[in-house]
């Protein structure tokens, strides 16, 4: 739910509030609904994987950018329990919803996609997305302005 917000810098002395002035107003993003979700335990054999990449925002109103990232490799089943977006400072205002989906890869392009995950990415959907990168079609995680993320 999209929450607009003002508050004044002083209260009001009657039934009339005063004017808020222009830099103390703006809008937020939350998710009412559920209670808040807990932390995530301070455990040794919790592992962090954190996906980073540099990029150059393009001059349009609407950009989707896709990444090949390689996961750690580990030697017995792991689970997720939780994530949350690594937005740089200043660059939240450019980040709607982030995805990562599971790559269903046959043997032979597996070093293709190794290759791949050295790559800083394409815009999705464009003339550079390549035709492999449709094998990745399971959703694993998804995030939008205003989620919870644990």
């Amino acid at each position: 739910i999209k929450v607009i917000y003002a508050y004044g810098e002083a209260d009001p002395d009657g039934e009339d509030p005063y004017y808020h002035g222009i830099d103390n107003r703006g809008t937020k993003s939350l998710y009412l609904l559920d209670p808040p979700l807990g932390e995530i335990p301070d455990d040794p054999s919790i592992k962090e994987w954190i996906v980073s990449r540099e990029m150059v925002i393009p001059e349009v109103d609407t950009t989707y950018w896709c990444s090949i990232q390689k996961t750690p490799v580990v030697d017995v089943t792991n689970h997720i329990i939780g994530y949350k977006p690594y937005v740089k400072p200043g660059n939240e205002k450019h980040v709607h919803h982030l995805l990562l989906y599971a790559c269903n890869i046959p043997d032979e392009l597996v070093d293709v996609f190794n290759s791949w995950a050295e790559h800083d990415g394409v815009l999705c959907y464009g003339p550079d997305h390549p035709q492999e990168w449709y094998l990745c079609r399971s959703i694993l995680i998804a995030w939008a302005v205003g989620g919870e993320v644990r």
